[in-house]
């Protein structure tokens, strides 16, 4: 092995009016400003999965070694659900519909 960063990932449950894109940018951003991230800046954000209540994304980084990485894990977590409290962005929501008996 050459190289001794890791990538990190970040899975992330949202509900499907989320804006895919600005949690892109979102992400983008906090990698950007991050002093635990390679000077790569790598973020990638994938919808990896999806279920009757919630899309799977997968949120990938890179760091250094193991506790960079970790570090920018808890990171790109605690400050993408601020960004969603700020901006209104839904999470996961129950739906509950009434049905018509005949």
């Amino acid at each position: 092995m050459k190289d001794t960063w890791l990538l990190g990932a970040v899975m992330l449950y949202v509900d499907y009016t989320c804006d895919i894109e600005k949690v892109k940018k979102w992400t983008q951003e906090i990698v950007n400003n991050s002093e635990f991230s390679t000077e790569e800046r790598l973020a990638g954000v994938q919808v990896t999965d999806f279920t009757d209540k919630v899309m799977v994304l997968r949120i990938v980084c890179k760091s250094w070694d193991a506790p960079n990485t970790w570090n920018l894990r808890c990171e790109i977590r605690e400050k993408l659900i601020a960004k969603f409290q700020q901006e209104g962005v839904a999470l996961p929501q129950i739906r509950v519909s009434e049905t018509k008996r005949i």
